[in-house]
């Protein structure tokens, strides 16, 4: 599935969130951690340096490495330091095969030192992120990293055969390795910036796979004058990390005091002004950096006329239906009087959660795309644009691959955003660098379509509803191959709407899609042919 949601502005366990540490990237594993340090440039270009702390034995071999979707068995790409019956270090290019480790050929990780003791393995090395050994290297690029740790016995002969299955341990995280230089940043913690946390109080987790918990709050009296905010990050508790999924906070923009409520957001009895809390104002999703605002933006909260009414929106993930968990998450929103330049503003692009954009069943793979259209940004953005300087993508359970593309006047520019290794469980908001400027460019061409009410003699009529005909048809891969070209182009139903969720004025039905008369080009790596063999040390 192909869809977006972008916002402006062995014993197998998970890693632990990623932190910044003295110009550099951490992740904490089980047994110590990882340090690296990106290239300035997300092209592909120059070295990832990578420095490892294992509480381990000397002996031991560990096999730091990559893989498309996060099973190290499908694709998976290792730096892998061993040592042989003599106490010799060796770092190894491998790839995995019918679950061993091959020693791969060119050798694209390179060994600067290593630090053994008794029960103590440190070490540093580098690795491009394009190799151009596109057979069995990984190539790492802008988007997420399903980033592999694996340890095991040693001493060895060789590292090539050595059995997965047969490791000691293993862990997982997915990551961004190729981060901008500005999220190295830090809010400086000056006397004019304090904090405001929205947090739920004591909610009982239900033992069900999918819980949304929405918690009425009203903010203090210190914003009765106009904030910004600089900063927000989440406040979990540490024994509810792997089921808090993701969070948002809403403003509600009425004109009514919200009446105060903390339950499910599916609730049919919930308070019908709690519908009027929808413009978002901070979001955070599982394993996802603090966001820190360029210093000339902040968003606005407080102010005359400002609702003091916001509404928090916990996902709960709890596929083990577990039970006994109290929570007291939320949102950390750092904020000052002090104003910036510029308010910054947050939008949302995407599909409706609808029958109409249905997958066929039994697809491996299935492309959906949602338009904003220049009708639309003609109404919504300022003539001179927007500066768009950070984004975050967004599916539900089956997305796999995610793009924002750029349209200006029916050329195709550089993506906003993207990922091709998307997960839904990794979901942070990345800073865009440099920031993209959009405009409300009106697109002249119109793309003309044409429906039909019968295909195939299949049991469909024009007077049952979208369901109902959705589910007469007998799906084939043929069939499901003509949904896709009929989605590539028929007109659009479009959702226009301001950010207090009413609808801009006009007739959004039927709109043409956008027209791409020049799409980019697919990206080209100069590769020369290079390689060395495994380091010794």
């Amino acid at each position: 599935m192909e869809g977006f949601k972008l916002m402006f502005f062995v014993a197998s366990v998970l890693l632990l969130a990623t932190r910044v540490l003295a110009r550099e990237f951490l992740l904490d594993v089980p047994n110590g951690s990882i340090q690296w340090k990106p290239p300035r440039s997300q092209n592909g270009s120059g070295i990832i340096k990578f420095r490892v702390q294992m509480e381990l034995e000397a002996k031991k071999w560990v096999a730091v490495g990559f893989s498309p979707r996060g099973d190290m068995f499908d694709g998976g790409d290792f730096c892998v330091l061993w040592t042989d019956p003599n106490g010799l270090f060796e770092l190894n290019d491998a790839y995995v095969e019918d679950g061993s480790l091959l020693t791969d050929e060119p050798q694209d990780c390179f060994l600067k030192n290593v630090n053994a003791r008794r029960n103590r393995i440190e070490f540093e090395f580098w690795r491009k992120p394009v190799t151009c050994d596109d057979e069995h290297d990984y190539r790492i690029d802008a988007g997420t990293t399903h980033f592999h740790v694996v340890w095991g016995p040693g001493p060895l002969i060789d590292i090539a055969g050595v059995s997965l299955n047969q490791s000691e341990g293993n862990a997982l995280s997915r990551v961004q390795l190729l981060k901008p230089e500005a999220m190295l940043s830090t809010l400086p913690r000056s006397p004019d910036v304090h904090h405001f946390d929205v947090l739920v109080d004591g909610v009982h987790i239900p033992a069900q796979e999918t819980t949304y918990w929405c918690t009425v709050v009203r903010l203090p009296e210190v914003f009765l004058k106009k904030h910004h905010i600089l900063e927000f990050e989440p406040k979990i508790d540490k024994a509810n990390k792997d089921i808090v999924h993701h969070m948002e906070v809403f403003h509600c923009e009425s004109d009514s005091d919200i009446p105060m409520y903390s339950g499910p957001c599916t609730d049919p009895k919930k308070p019908l002004l709690l519908e009027t809390c929808k413009r978002v104002m901070a979001a955070w999703a599982m394993s996802a950096l603090p966001f820190i605002y360029p210093l000339e933006a902040g968003f606005p909260i407080g102010g005359k006329g400002f609702n003091p009414y916001v509404r928090l929106e916990v996902h709960y993930n709890n596929p083990q239906l577990e039970d006994g968990h109290v929570d007291n998450s939320g949102m950390r929103l750092w904020v000052t009087q002090k104003l910036r330049p510029h308010d910054a503003g947050i939008m949302e692009l995407g599909l409706e959660y609808t029958p109409k954009m249905a997958i066929p069943p039994s697809m491996d793979m299935f492309s959906l795309s949602g338009d904003c259209i220049s009708e639309c940004t003609t109404l919504g953005l300022p003539g001179r644009g927007i500066h768009v300087f950070g984004s975050q993508l967004h599916t539900h359970l089956t997305g796999i691959r995610v793009v924002t593309r750029h349209i200006r006047d029916g050329t195709e520019l550089p993506p906003m955003n993207y990922d091709d290794h998307y997960s839904t469980h990794f979901q942070e908001i990345r800073i865009l660098e440099p920031p993209v400027h959009v405009l409300p460019v009106r697109h002249t061409t119109i793309i003309n379509s044409s429906t039909a009410e019968e295909w195939e003699d299949q049991a469909t009529s024009p007077d049952l509803g979208v369901i109902e005909n959705y589910h007469s048809i007998e799906w084939d891969p043929l069939r499901s191959k003509g949904l896709f070209d009929y989605y590539l182009q028929s007109p659009l139903s479009m959702q226009c709407n301001q950010s207090n969720g009413d609808r801009f004025p006009g007739n959004w039905e039927g709109m043409p899609q956008t027209d791409v008369r020049f799409p980019l080009p697919q990206p080209e790596y100069q590769c020369k042919e290079n390689g060395v063999k495994g380091m010794k040390m």
